[in-house]
């Protein structure tokens, strides 16, 4: 269930529907759906498909995020969703600055919208660049309405099926090397695995080597059986280019941010 806390960041969806302009959040960068222009890229097979993305468990497609579609451009049944939608203790849904939210799912049982958010800074998570809210028609003993069943921040990632996002970092003790084809990586598997580490079971899904940045995109495939949830240890790897480094930048590609990595 949503905390009250979580309520009183919002503002009144309905009113929003009704007085404001269609003004739609900041676009993503040109080439933040594909690589960079004339870069070498490296797939795993199967990875050569646009992405689609997860914020939380909830999928994203790469349209949705391309077209951004206003939550004032919302009419009909799925404007009268949110403009109706409430906690489960009737606290009616409210948006905090709804110019921002845009639409990235709708059906006849449910709405959800996305809006980006200023990068948390967490040191043991991909860092949250996205709000989400979930309302969904619901029909129980006791209720039967629109009801926010989702609400809270995200990172934005991309669909890696299988596969497990992982947290990527630099390794500290092997910095970067201008000079160099290696990319020194530590990665910290997120799902549970009883505290033990990734090796062996991380995957290179995407290498984009460009004239200005390498991008990276890389999944951890689970290790089957019972696990219990102690934070997993980072597994250091390396990832080897096809020309040496120099001055280019090294992001995560997974997160649909893509920031520069940083040392873990």
């Amino acid at each position: 269930m949503t905390s009250r806390g979580a309520r009183a960041l919002l503002v009144l969806v309905a009113a929003a529907m009704v007085g404001l302009a269609g003004c739609a959040s900041a676009a993503p960068p040109e080439d933040a759906l594909g690589a960079d222009p004339g870069s070498a890229t490296r797939n795993a097979p199967g990875a050569d498909a646009r992405p689609s993305y997860l914020c939380g468990g909830t999928p994203v497609s790469v349209e949705a995020l391309a077209a951004r579609t206003p939550v004032e451009e919302l009419a009909g049944a799925a404007a009268e969703a949110l403009a109706g939608a409430v906690f489960d203790d009737g606290t009616p849904l409210v948006l905090e600055d709804p110019s921002a939210w845009f639409v990235v799912g709708t059906s006849d049982r449910e709405v959800t919208l996305l809006r980006p958010v200023e990068p948390d800074d967490a040191p043991d998570a991909p860092a949250a660049d996205h709000e989400q809210v979930t309302v969904s028609w619901v029909e129980a003993t006791n209720v039967a309405g629109w009801l926010v069943t989702s609400l809270g921040p995200c990172a934005l990632t991309i669909d890696l099926g299988d596969l497990g996002v992982p947290l990527i970092a630099l390794d500290p003790g092997r910095p970067l090397d201008p000079a160099s084809r290696e990319v020194h990586l530590l990665v910290t598997e997120q799902a549970c695995n009883s505290g033990r580490d990734a090796d062996g079971r991380i995957e290179i899904v995407r290498l984009d080597e460009g004239d200005e940045r390498i991008e990276i995109v890389l999944g951890v495939r689970p290790e089957g059986g019972a696990h219990s949830c102690p934070t997993n240890p980072p597994t250091p790897f390396t990832v080897t280019l096809t020309e040496p480094l120099g001055e280019r930048t090294v992001v995560d590609a997974t997160l649909y941010s893509r920031p520069a990595l940083r040392a873990g």
